[in-house]
């Protein structure tokens, strides 16, 4: 047995099962919290290294779970990231190349898997992009989308609150129904860190700065980003002040979600996962923003797995996408797979799997795809025809191209990719599944910020 797990109870009992002949021990139920940070640099949670007291709740789930240093998002913006993660497809794979691209109907979503499987199913998002026109509330019994703000709104105590009332509901109904009362899965989707970076009262690390530059709290992320030439060292850190001001926002409602389920001793037995879906480009690469680009502060993204009964946490070295997390959590529950599933089902106890690992964008006239494997990542823009071979080993950051002088791993890397794009025929993936948008729903939505990533 792995060191730092007590074997649930459930397990314990399949395998007395097993041992003693009988085919038909019940799986491992127990709930599951699936929470995605929207826009969460993984360098800017305090268990990842950020010493401003950002992310307390987050760094205690840390220190019962294993911690994912090298976990990868499928791409730089939130539709292809959270779609691959909630069906184990590739973005090219469901065809999402832009914004009014959407999860097809005949796409098959975890929330589906668990719900065919006996789960109760709720969902609380804060993205338009994540919304039922985008056809993500596939599978879920309750599906609230009211705190969808748009840039300039705030929005994480709604989630949490709507969150508390899932569970509140659950919990009310379990104590006026039967010993097999169904678990629950509730996916949890925080928006705040995205632009604009807007000032909290509780968290002003921004105004502890000396400062008097141009910058200003919930500056329209359009005027920001016509700055980006001009900002200096002291705009950047005023910047980070203010995405951490966020960051710890967030950070405090979901805690709030996790104090209920300690305080209802539902902590322990749960199985609960926290990531984002992207990071964010503070100028590490010239830019402001994200969807553009395939580096590591847009990709490298943050992941905790907590097991039921886990007394410890563990680091993983491991590569391992979030296009991983749908087969591992079916293994896991053993439940089977609905079907092709392009991700990889990964063990409860680290194994130091090496990769590879692919993310890829098209959105906003960018066309790039990255590999990562045993330390090596690889990045082709294909629109200019160039590549870029990092050793995220020695610089993660990405800060000295190597390509020239190991042409040998780029040739091994590249043809990674005429594997993974091979039973596409073109390579071009599915036909896009197009959200038809109205002039009044585009009117709202520009007004929201949207459309204009």
């Amino acid at each position: 047995m792995p060191t730092g797990f007590r074997l649930p109870g459930c397990l314990l009992a399949a395998t007395v099962l097993a041992l003693s002949g009988c085919r038909h021990a019940d799986p491992p139920r127990p709930n599951i919290v699936l929470i995605v940070i929207d826009t969460q640099r993984k360098d800017h949670l305090g268990c990842y290294g950020n010493p401003r007291p950002v992310s307390r709740a987050i760094d205690s789930l840390a220190a019962d779970s294993i911690r994912y240093d090298n976990a990868f998002s499928q791409a730089p913006w939130t539709t292809p990231s959270v779609g691959s993660l909630l069906t184990s497809r590739y973005p090219w794979e469901l065809g999402i190349r832009g914004e009014p691209d959407r999860i097809g109907d005949e796409q098959v979503l975890l929330a589906e898997v668990l719900r065919q499987n006996g789960y109760h199913t709720g969902a609380a998002i804060s993205h338009f992009f994540l919304s039922r026109k985008w056809n993500f509330d596939q599978g879920f019994d309750y599906f609230d989308e009211r705190w969808i703000q748009g840039h300039a709104g705030v929005c994480s105590h709604g989630v949490s609150n709507q969150a508390l009332h899932f569970l509140r509901s659950w919990a009310a109904a379990r104590e006026g129904g039967s010993d097999d009362h169904e678990p629950f899965f509730l996916f949890l989707h925080y928006f705040d860190p995205h632009y604009n970076y807007i000032s909290h009262e509780r968290f002003p690390f921004a105004e502890e700065l000396t400062y008097d530059g141009p910058i200003t709290s919930g500056m329209r992320h359009e005027e920001l980003f016509e700055m980006t030439a001009e900002l200096s060292d002291a705009d950047r850190d005023y910047l980070l002040a203010l995405y951490d001001s966020e960051v710890a926002y967030t950070d405090f409602h979901i805690g709030r979600v996790l104090g209920y389920l300690r305080h209802n001793r539902l902590y322990d037995d749960s199985l609960i996962i926290l990531t984002a879906d992207h990071g964010e480009e503070f100028l590490d690469h010239g830019q402001l923003g994200h969807s553009k680009t395939v580096f590591n502060e847009l990709t490298n993204v943050p992941l905790l797995m907590k097991y039921p009964n886990q007394v410890e946490g563990l680091v993983a070295r491991d590569y391992i996408g979030l296009i991983d997390l749908m087969p591992t959590l079916l293994s896991y529950l053993q439940i089977p797979a609905p079907g092709p599933m392009s991700g990889v089902a990964r063990s409860v106890r680290p194994d130091g799997a090496k990769g590879p690992v692919f993310s890829e964008t098209s959105r906003l006239d960018a066309d790039q795809v990255s590999v990562v494997r045993d330390g090596y990542k690889l990045i082709w823009d294909r629109k200019a025809d160039r590549l870029a071979l990092f050793d995220l080993r020695t610089d993660p950051g990405e800060r000295e191209d190597l390509a020239a002088d190991r042409a040998d791993v780029v040739t091994q890397m590249k043809s990674l990719f005429w594997l993974w794009k091979a039973g596409s025929g073109t390579g071009d993936g599915g036909t896009p599944d197009a959200v038809e948008i109205t002039e009044e729903e585009r009117r709202a939505l520009e007004s929201l910020g949207y459309l204009r990533d």
